[in-house]
């Protein structure tokens, strides 16, 4: 065993915890996007769906991620290019996805898009990074895949904001009484 397949080995725990939690997350968003499914859906509301993929598009990186991470005998080019070929992959859905948010000018989805973008591209710089340099950028990955989770939880939670308001009755001012 050389030494960054030792160096990744120290990390699988870690990867393993992560995906959990991506994956966990994944599942109560897709409840939660289903049971308001109908919002989600309708043409009325293109920045919702665009957010819904670009949520899951997010939590599937990370898995995604944990998942490439827990491959045995892995050298630092096959895990950087992964990583860096997946990063890129989420880009292109996001944008795809996000293609009537772009284009109607909603300001606000276009912060968002911009934001898992910016995300994204550090999960390809890191990759490459790794690619090159080795086990001294498994750190740098870890720490982009975290920032990536904490940006994903925020995203999805306004997502479950945005889906609340959506099922306010018409003429609510979504502060009834007890």
């Amino acid at each position: 065993m050389d030494s960054f397949e030792r160096a990744l080995d120290e990390w699988q725990a870690v990867y393993v915890l992560i995906g959990g939690m991506a994956a966990t997350l994944t599942g109560l968003l897709f409840v939660a996007v289903s049971l308001g499914v109908r919002t989600v859906m309708s043409d009325e509301n293109p920045q919702l769906r665009a957010s819904a993929i670009r949520t899951f598009n997010q939590f599937l990186l990370i898995m995604e991620i944990s998942i490439v991470v827990l491959i045995p005998r892995q050298t630092q080019v096959t895990l950087g290019a992964s990583v860096a070929a997946l990063a890129l992959l989420a880009v292109v859905i996001t944008i795809w996805s996000s293609r009537d948010v772009i284009t109607k000018g909603l300001e606000h989805g276009r912060r968002q898009v911009l934001t898992a973008n910016i995300m994204f591209g550090l999960m390809i710089i890191s990759g490459l990074l790794l690619a090159v340099s080795g086990q001294n950028m498994l750190f740098l990955m870890l720490s982009v895949v975290i920032a990536l989770l904490i940006s994903s939880v925020f995203e999805a939670w306004g997502l479950l904001v945005e889906l609340g308001r959506g099922d306010q009755e018409p003429g609510s001012a979504g502060g009834g009484s007890s």
